[in-house]
């Protein structure tokens, strides 16, 4: 109920709308200044311009309860406003060694073509996720972001996820909140700084949900088109008190 509930606060959101002429951003660059790299671990921002390919390795330590995650990840505009998504994450259990935990496949929306042709960049991600020993997950996810004034980028995106098949042990397995960043370009095309944040719940396999809530500095260093993200989240929830280090190295082409 919760997660459907959650589902209904995105729906608004997702008005149609036209597109607007086309914007000089204030980066000067050939590519979105939202997307020109990636600027977030846990947050996703406006869409890559169509046969724009993104390839990138991420790491999630899992810390202070799950397994740690490595996944190899790439993104393909499809055109002005379809993104393709399609990932591959593998797991070392402990005592165990290194298998595939799950395969991302993700469909993105941008309500606009064209950067700040709609304020805020809205966009909407489908995300289905078949995992080999387990229930396949699905999720939804709402994209806003905005470079807020010159030089910082702001981004928020709503999520709720669940299992497809309510009818395994595992039930529903909801999860939904929001996550949310900041990024300041401290040097121009090579450092950017910032923060990110979540705040949620999930229930982690058990009948109850319990908080989520994390935050922690973040900093992205590029050259040309690759980039290096690297954020330090630090979990303030009872249930799960401690750091995860994140990162992810990719590059556009």
């Amino acid at each position: 109920m919760r997660s459907l509930l959650a589902a209904l606060l995105l729906v608004p959101a997702l008005a149609v709308a036209d597109d607007g002429p086309a914007l000089v951003t204030n980066l000067g660059a050939s590519v979105p200044a939202l997307d020109a790299v990636r600027l977030f671990n846990t947050t996703e921002a406006y869409h890559l311009e169509p046969a724009d390919v993104r390839v990138e390795l991420r790491y999630a330590s899992g810390a202070p309860s799950s397994d740690p995650t490595m996944e190899v990840r790439a993104e393909v505009g499809i055109t002005q406003h379809f993104q393709l998504e399609l990932a591959e994450d593998v797991a070392a259990p402990s005592g165990k060694s290194v298998q595939p935990s799950a395969t991302p496949i993700g469909l993105r929306y941008s309500l606009g073509s064209l950067e700040d042709s709609i304020p805020l960049n809205p966009a909407v991600e489908l995300t289905v996720t078949p995992l080999p020993n387990a229930a396949a997950r699905a999720g939804l996810r709402l994209l806003l972001a905005e470079e807020l004034v010159p030089r910082m980028v702001v981004a928020a995106n709503g999520y709720v996820e669940q299992n497809i098949d309510r009818g395994t042990t595992a039930g529903v397995d909801g999860a939904y909140g929001m996550t949310g960043g900041v990024s300041y370009i401290f040097l121009r095309g090579h450092i950017h700084l910032g923060a990110e944040g979540q705040l949620g719940e999930a229930q982690y396999g058990m009948p109850d949900y319990y908080l989520v809530l994390a935050a922690g500095p973040n900093a992205v260093f590029s050259a040309g088109p690759c980039a290096a993200t690297l954020t330090s989240m630090f979990n303030l929830a009872p249930s799960r008190v401690g750091f995860e280090p994140m990162g992810s190295m990719g590059c556009t082409f």
